[in-house]
This record gives C-alpha cells, structure tokens and sequence, in this order.
C-alpha cells in the first residue's frame, strides 16, 4: 500500500497536472510542489494552494493538512478520516492519486 498521494489539478482546457505529492509516514504527513508541473499550470492560471504559498518549500505537519481534509469533509460526510480515502477522490479541479513510484527523493 502507497504511502504517497499525487495531487493533480486539471485546467479550464482540460489539461492535467501533477502538482504536488503529499507522505504519510510514521503518522506524520509531508507536502511539497512539483515545480516545473506547477510552473506549467501556473500558465493555465493554477494559483497555489491556501497555506502552502512558496513552491520551493516542503512543508511538514503531524495531523493531516487542513485543506485537504476539509475537502474530504465537504464532498463526504465522515467521522473517521483515513489518509487512503484521499486516494481517487476529487474536489474541484483536483483530484488525488495513488503514487506508486519510487522516487529516489524523499519528501521528508
């Protein structure tokens, strides 16, 4: 089972991107950007996340991000949230994907 979930958003011309991975490992969670992926949609007018306003940056948190959560918690009613219901759920123009690669980079 993936540890890690692509956050992809899709344009008004109907083009995807991969613009960030978040991590869950050992209970805490990891975020950052794709940056040349967020630099093209940026072109398609993507604007960068609440809360996560620098693209170089990773950012790290104990409890699952807020933003994310919420999202799942509007579009399902839930008293348990798991970080593998983020997996093929969408919101908007983004959606989130099981990643299956094995980066040589970690986010953490």
């Amino acid at each position: 089972m993936s540890n890690k979930i692509n956050l992809i958003w899709k344009s008004e011309e109907n083009n995807s991107f991969v613009i960030g991975e978040i991590l869950n490992s050992d209970h805490r969670y990891y975020f950052r950007y794709n940056l040349e992926e967020v630099k093209r949609a940026m072109e398609e007018g993507f604007n960068l996340l609440e809360g996560f306003p620098r693209v170089n940056s990773k950012y790290f948190s104990e409890e699952q991000f807020k933003l994310f959560t919420n999202w799942i918690e509007e579009g399902q009613k839930v008293n348990d949230l798991t970080f593998d219901m983020f997996k093929g759920f969408a919101y908007g123009q983004f959606r989130f994907e099981e990643n299956n690669k094995d980066n040589d980079e970690e986010i953490a």
